[in-house]
């Protein structure tokens, strides 16, 4: 194995890329699993963790009929039925103009992450809070938070499709923006503990994420092989 210094600087760079990329897709990958794990460990005593119901109480104090039509607005834009509307015509959009992979990352990390929320609220089974009368109705269970899965998703989605653009900052700012409001919202109709958003962000970055691993050997196989076709 030739030494540190006897290679050339572009065999430098591209070792250093390499190290960089393993570690950053190390952390990003790890960092959500384990925090997921924790959580959910947490979750099997059937009580809030420490510290969820005074963050809920704190942010019921703001309370109001303006805010909380605001929020029925802002939750409404991670609902299930949305987002399917809203990816369906962006996917359909995508295929038309002959960008395919992007198309099926885009509904793949939708259904994905849909199915896997359902499995994972069956399995843990977590009433939600019961602090007052909630803003709106719910039915299922509570973790993770389905909204803050499907938004947090749908906007790494957006961001890794757009990473390679001049549209990489817009596509940062609103995806940031759009998953937190959802979020909140939440919090504030009294549906969900902090931890199920939290948990719901986790699962969502371990999907996009191997989403795009997925994606990403497709890609480098197919440019590999000459005769292969779109």
């Amino acid at each position: 194995m030739p030494k540190n210094e006897d290679l050339s600087p572009r065999q430098k760079r591209s070792l250093q890329r390499l190290i960089w990329d393993f570690i950053r897709s190390t952390v990003l990958f790890w960092v959500p699993a384990l925090i997921f794990f924790s959580l959910a460990n947490e979750i099997r005593s059937a009580e809030p963790l420490p510290g969820e119901v005074s963050i809920l109480t704190f942010i019921h104090t703001f309370t109001t009929s303006t805010i909380t039509r605001i929020m029925e607005i802002i939750t409404a834009l991670g609902s299930a039925p949305f987002v399917a509307v809203g990816v369906t015509i962006a996917a359909a959009t995508l295929w038309y103009l002959k960008r395919r992979r992007f198309a099926l990352f885009l509904l793949f990390a939708a259904g994905g992450t849909v199915v896997i929320n359902v499995i994972l609220k069956l399995f843990f089974a977590r009433e939600r809070p019961d602090l007052w009368q909630h803003l709106v109705i719910e039915d299922g269970y509570s973790f993770p938070s389905g909204h803050a899965m499907i938004s947090s998703a749908l906007a790494l989605a957006v961001i890794t499709l757009a990473w390679r653009t001049k549209y990489r900052w817009h596509a940062i700012v609103f995806g940031i923006l759009y998953t937190l409001l959802v979020s909140i919202s939440r919090l504030y109709l009294g549906v969900h503990y902090p931890s199920d958003v939290i948990a719901g962000w986790c699962v969502s970055i371990l999907w996009i994420l191997t989403l795009h691993h997925v994606f990403a050997r497709y890609e480098r196989r197919r440019i590999e092989t000459p005769s292969s076709k779109e």
